[in-house]
């Protein structure tokens, strides 16, 4: 990139690792960065040739931590903003390891996408119970207004708990359920009904089978692992 780290990617997901290209000055007391200008690697992804250009940017104290350095030493000439070099580098380990890179790295972007899918799936989870929340809320707050207008210091969960229990309305209750009617009663249960049938539907469709596959994906991985 611009900052002169080079990072080497596995299907263009799983970071295998990365090398922060810098330049020392005449007296290596400080480190200028530099900018990629042209990457190209062999074959057999055994070496890298690297085109970079110097800047003028000071890096002493900004390098990057997860990345390793590579410091070039064009023959202990003076710093110039704007000269190239060609560094090359070693990826002999990349090269041996290719085939088994490659396959963790499948793995990974398998994991990566079903994890990607349970965050949507939860997404949509948190959707449906709040669209319901909010449709409850709001009439549970007018009976709590109804009951403090009949000066009443219960809440509307124990109005409703009590009416369920005894089988006796309170005239605060009465009154909420004469407001409301009985086509509001039905809404507000199919409010409630559509967010749990969703969430449940989520669950049981989609959230079930994708942990499944995480969790043989995962097995996968533990293997390739010993």
């Amino acid at each position: 990139d611009a900052n002169g780290v080079l990072s080497l990617r596995a299907l263009g997901a799983s970071c295998i690792g990365s090398v922060q290209i810098c330049v020392p000055s005449e007296d290596s007391s400080k480190i200028y960065g530099v900018e990629i200008k042209h990457i190209s690697a062999a074959p057999d992804l055994s070496r890298m040739v690297v085109l970079v250009q110097t800047t003028a940017d000071d890096v002493t104290e900004q390098r990057s931590s997860d990345a390793s350095e590579v410091l070039t030493a064009p023959d202990a000439m003076a710093h110039t903003a704007g000269t190239q070099y060609l560094v090359v580098i070693d990826s002999q380990t990349v090269a041996s390891n290719a085939a088994q890179l490659l396959q963790i790295s499948s793995q990974a972007a398998i994991l990566e996408s079903a994890i990607a899918s349970l965050h949507t799936s939860l997404g949509s989870m948190q959707k449906s119970w709040k669209d319901a929340w909010d449709h409850m809320s709001g009439k549970l707050q007018t009976f709590e207004q109804g009951l403090q207008a009949h000066g009443s210091c219960s809440t509307p969960e124990s109005e409703l708990l009590t009416c369920v229990a005894s089988g006796c309305a309170s005239p605060s209750l009465q009154q909420f359920l004469s407001v409301i009617r009985e086509q509001g009663i039905r809404r507000w249960e199919k409010a409630m009904d559509s967010g749990c049938s969703n969430i449940q539907q989520l669950v049981t469709k989609r959230m079930v089978p994708v942990v499944q596959a995480l969790i043989f994906r995962a097995g996968e991985m533990h293997g390739l692992a010993r």
